[in-house]
């Protein structure tokens, strides 16, 4: 994707749109298309100190300029209190391909950027090739410097302790544990002493009602004279480890690394789809290595961590349409060394790694990520050796009970889930003691989801001839179907209930789990009136609304602060993973027709939009449910990517199809 000159003509247009590069076990980079970081979380480089966990801030920007007749001309943008610095005045253009690339032009010097990180390390690499004209100029660039949890800001006064090493390469020493090391071949280096920059100002955590003002320290500035008429190529590089023997062929050879491995990823994939390919290279961004070959999924950038709920939900697109199975084993391995109590952890802690088990659908979802798998690989062996007793562990303590209330009434073969302290579903906002959308009882999608494994496990059981479980699992499939069928059709709204016992009639996009998952609980007509109910009242095209339009209680844009927004979260906001299972239910209850189909690959292209309206080629968390919808949330997230990404293979909608 090429941004020129007219889509970065002004400050506000340079800065809607962002980028994001990653290194494989957490860390990354990120910022808007003109450089100017506009959240706390744009930084040249974030890294987990102890990979996945303990993400930090140690760069957050470099500063260039080139002095031309005496004449010092910023390159970078930057906004301050009060300030904001023009460097995009002298930008060309902004492309997205493998990496980002800045192009710049001052009177007749040419600069070209691009930037990259080494994968699996916490390092970022910079390049930069000038041409210069007919006079001799300076470059230099300042590197901004900052040492802290990237969810946090600093605004003390910041000094590290600096150590010069050869060829005016940089040591900063954080502590006795953490430094970061500045490779370049810039030929000269001013060490300042206690400079910061100070202020540096961002817009968009001010409209979230977040911190939006911070300090960075200025170790010094790096420079090098240009003779006229000459084309010089040079570099810069971080790194919270010591990389020996860098040098301009050492950093050539990392983007030609990167280029090759991006692009075995696509071939790998085969999906012979443009807008796929994109999505292809987007899911790489969110699967990362753990320690002793572990596996996981990043929900979102910048902010989310691991969340089982999203892995699996996100499973079949991430790893399962790009093929990388290896991957896919790994990650369900080391998802079932973490269950306790029959209950997969909802998400991990970002500083220690442990377990929080407050979910009742991370193991759920965990069943259809499995099936998938098998539907994909055939690979009953790895599941059977592997998986199936973890699975049988689940199914077990949710039948007979565990924790936060989760059990099967025996009355009628539904689960049930919560406490009034505990959200256990992905509608989980809560803001202090206030749960914006209580729903303790018996969901509609759990108990979707709970059919669904249930019917699993008749499928796992029947592979290995096991007739005694095998009939078990079938009895308490089939007595769910029936109380499901009776309990939950609400026939004065031509709905299903959100929740029962206690009863919810808001109309939410819950009930498509019903008719979307491997092994649906409704099908035929009512299917299709919950279809025409949940089309006029939460489709969008990016999305379902989490609440009708038309209820009292609905919002319709998701902004302000941490009490306006999650009070938006769940009542209106448009959530794109939704789409996916509104289309393979459309698809299914209309059997799969040429017609649906083409019509369907029509309108996910519209979401090609938001590729360059928000993240450069990937999908935002969530949109606003009023029109135009706007991108909200986590800028890249993974279930918008693999749900959209997982509509190539199971409807078909490649343009190739």
């Amino acid at each position: 994707m090429i941004y020129t000159k007219k889509f970065i003509s002004t400050f506000e247009e340079g800065t809607n749109k962002q980028w994001l590069v990653t290194n494989g076990i957490g860390g990354y980079a990120s910022s808007t298309i003109v450089g100017c970081n506009t959240r706390k979380y744009h930084a040249l480089l974030v890294g987990p100190k102890t990979p996945p966990y303990n993400r930090t801030c140690y760069v957050s920007k470099v500063n260039e300029t080139i002095t031309v007749n005496g004449v010092k001309h910023e390159i970078s943008t930057n906004e301050c209190l009060g300030y904001v610095s023009k460097g995009f005045n002298y930008q060309t253009s902004f492309k997205k391909e493998y990496f980002p690339i800045f192009e710049y032009e001052v009177n007749d010097i040419k600069i070209k950027k691009q930037l990259t990180m080494i994968y699996g390390k916490n390092a970022t690499v910079l390049k930069y090739e000038i041409e210069t004209g007919d006079k001799e100029s300076l470059f230099e660039i300042a590197p901004l410097i900052n040492y802290r949890d990237f969810h946090a800001t600093n605004t003390s006064e910041i000094e590290f302790a600096q150590v010069l090493l050869a060829n005016n390469n940089l040591k900063i020493v954080y502590d006795t544990e953490n430094s970061l090391f500045i490779d370049t071949n810039l030929t000269h280096y001013e060490r300042f002493e206690k400079i910061n920059f100070n202020n540096m100002y961002y817009r968009v955590e001010k409209q979230r009602g977040l911190d939006a003002v911070e300090n960075h320290f200025i170790p010094g500035v790096y420079s090098i004279k240009i003779e006229p008429n000459t084309k010089v190529e040079l570099y810069m590089t971080f790194s919270t480890e010591y990389i020996p023997k860098i040098d301009l062929a050492f950093v050539n050879s990392i983007f030609e690394k990167e280029i090759y491995r991006q692009n075995r990823i696509i071939d790998k994939a085969n999906l012979n789809d443009e807008y796929a390919n994109k999505l292809v290279l987007a899911a790489d961004q969110f699967i990362i290595q753990k320690p002793d070959d572990e596996y996981g999924i990043i929900a979102g950038y910048p902010w989310f961590d691991e969340w089982g709920r999203d892995t699996f939900i996100s499973f079949e697109g991430l790893l399962l349409v790009t093929k990388r199975y290896e991957i896919a084993r790994k990650v369900l391995l080391s998802n079932v060394k973490h269950i306790e109590d029959g209950i997969m952890p909802n998400t991990f802690n970002n500083y220690t790694g442990e377990g929080l088990y407050n979910s009742v659908d991370a193991g759920l979802w965990f069943f259809e990520a499995v099936n998938r798998y098998i539907e994909y690989t055939n690979d009953y062996k790895f599941i059977i050796e592997n998986i199936y007793p973890y699975m049988k562990e689940i199914v077990l303590s949710y039948s007979e009970g565990t924790l936060y209330n989760i059990h099967v009434d025996k009355s009628d073969g539904l689960l049930i889930s919560g406490t009034p302290e505990i959200q256990l579903t992905w509608m989980d906002a809560k803001v202090g003691d206030k749960v914006i959308t209580p729903r303790n009882g018996k969901c509609v999608e759990i108990n979707a989801l709970w059919y669904n494994a249930l019917n699993i496990m008749m499928k796992l059981a029947n592979e290995l001839k096991d007739n005694i479980e095998y009939k078990m699992y079938k009895h308490m499939a089939e007595v769910c179907k029936i109380s499901f069928n009776e309990k939950f059709w609400n026939s004065s709204k031509d709905t299903l209930y959100d929740v029962i016992e206690p009863y919810s009639h808001e109309i939410r996009p819950n009930q498509i789990l019903a008719l979307s998952l491997s092994y649906p609980l409704i099908s035929g007509s009512r299917a299709k009136i919950i279809l025409d109910t949940v089309s006029e009242h939460l489709y969008t095209p990016y999305g379902l609304r989490t609440l009708s339009q038309y209820s009292n209680n609905y919002i319709g844009k998701y902004y302000g602060d941490v009490w306006q927004r999650d009070s938006a979260y769940h009542q209106g906001t448009v959530w794109t993973w939704l789409l996916s299972e509104y289309i393979i239910a459309f698809c299914r209850t209309n059997g799969y027709s040429l017609k649906d189909r083409k019509r369907w690959l029509k309108y996910i292209k519209v979401l090609q939009e938001n590729i360059v309206d928000d993240c450069i080629d990937s999908i935002s968390e969530i949109f606003d449910g009023d029109y135009p919808h706007l991108p909200n949330g986590t800028y890249a997230q993974a279930w918008s990517v693999g749900n959209i990404l997982k509509l190539f293979t199971d409807i078909e909608i490649g343009d190739d199809k």
